[in-house]
């Protein structure tokens, strides 16, 4: 596998592309590598978010501007 910074970045993400990451056996201890999909990634911070009733606005690491009330995602924006 090539240094994580050689690959390309993807142009529009989708809710069916693939993200690489680590997932934690909680019988063996082990962090197991796996893919996720984009869209049960959304799903998992919209029912955490759901579940807390967050309002707010949060600023993405890729540099959007997310807007939260009542738990539901009201708008996603570029900064």
């Amino acid at each position: 596998m090539a240094i994580i910074i050689s690959y390309p970045s993807a142009g529009t993400v989708t809710t069916s592309d693939n993200l690489l990451g680590t997932q934690f056996d909680g019988e063996s201890g082990a962090n197991i590598t796996k893919n996720f999909s984009v869209g049960k990634i959304v799903n998992l911070a919209v029912a955490a978010v759901t579940n807390d009733g967050a309002t707010g606005t949060f600023e993405t690491a890729d540099s959007k501007l997310v807007t939260v009330e009542d738990g539901i995602i009201i708008s996603i924006t570029p900064l």
